[in-house]
């Protein structure tokens, strides 16, 4: 795990957990939201099953493979996961995480960011191709931290501060 996640919070409410507990029982459900954070930055889990077991449930000695292979096979039906077994991989389809990459930036860090995303744009809107007051201007996350997105400069766009409150948590 190179990056701490936060896990979403529709995950709860999420129709396709709710099936995979009444399909697979409270284990089912709990073995996904624990793979969660063991996921590679790419939404990828190595899956041979006992190292599955050692990584992801290592207090849980009485759950066989069995066990976590029907869990894996509910999830796989529900379209929760893709699940090579050839390769030994799991795949989640949909980042059901965020990273916490954004909010680790130190205030300086931001502003280096910043200037160099201004220095590259200029002062045009990324959203409206307007220009762009200096005193209004906003950087964009492109694809939206909370939907994955990184801070990674080919992510970030100057907008104006009302298209980058208008569009949100939203891809355009």
């Amino acid at each position: 795990m190179s990056r701490r996640r936060y896990i979403s919070t529709e995950i709860s409410s999420d129709p396709k957990i709710y099936k995979l507990i009444k399909r697979g029982g409270f284990f089912a459900g709990m073995l996904y939201t624990w793979m969660i954070p063991h996921a590679d930055d790419d939404a990828t889990l190595p899956c041979d099953i006992e190292e599955l077991i050692l990584k992801v449930i290592p207090g849980l000695r009485d759950i066989s493979v069995e066990e976590v292979e029907s869990a894996l096979t509910i999830m796989t039906d529900l379209g929760l996961i893709i699940w090579n077994k050839e390769r030994e991989e799991l795949r989640f389809p949909e980042i059901p995480y965020r990273l916490d990459d954004h909010w680790r930036l130190q205030d300086s860090e931001w502003k280096m960011l910043r200037l160099i995303v201004i220095s590259r744009d200029g002062l045009v809107c990324g959203i409206c191709g307007g220009e762009v007051a200096p005193d209004d201007v906003h950087i964009d996350h492109i694809q939206p931290v909370s939907r994955g997105g990184s801070n990674d400069l080919d992510n970030l766009q100057v907008t104006h501060s009302v298209c980058n409150k208008r569009k949100g948590n939203r891809e355009l």
